[in-house]
């Protein structure tokens, strides 16, 4: 119920100059919030464990809430996007290799062609 309260009053509370978040804050903000729901959406295709990895994703994020220090935030939300996309991963949301080099199909350079009728080679 407090909760509630308290959003009710952020929403209606009255934006003065001093309330305002700059540009930086505002696009920290999203990123921070965007990473904690893709937390929880990758969670929820977890087979087990669901509840116990949601209580840990808010502690980490609980935990880092009130940090002021720049080096550290940098930081943290870097280990946190790497985290995010080792669980989408892990989960099958993503595959950082699905569009490598390796997966290129290309006619003039055939897999396996390494090391034939090279200009060194011996023919």
């Amino acid at each position: 119920k407090n909760k509630t309260q308290a959003r009710r009053r952020r929403r209606n509370a009255k934006l003065d100059g001093e309330n305002i978040p700059s540009y930086k804050e505002f696009v920290h903000r999203f990123t921070v919030l965007s990473m904690y729901r893709g937390f929880l959406k990758s969670i929820q295709k977890m087979p087990h464990n669901q509840m116990e990895l949601n209580d840990q994703v808010r502690r980490e994020f609980r935990a880092q809430q009130h940090d002021s220090d720049p080096f550290s935030i940098q930081r943290a939300v870097a280990e946190g996007k790497r985290r995010l996309e080792e669980l989408q991963e892990f989960t099958g949301e993503v595959n950082k290799y699905e569009n490598s080099w390796i997966n290129i199909q290309d006619p003039d350079d055939p897999r396996g062609r390494v090391g034939q009728g090279w200009p060194w080679s011996k023919t």
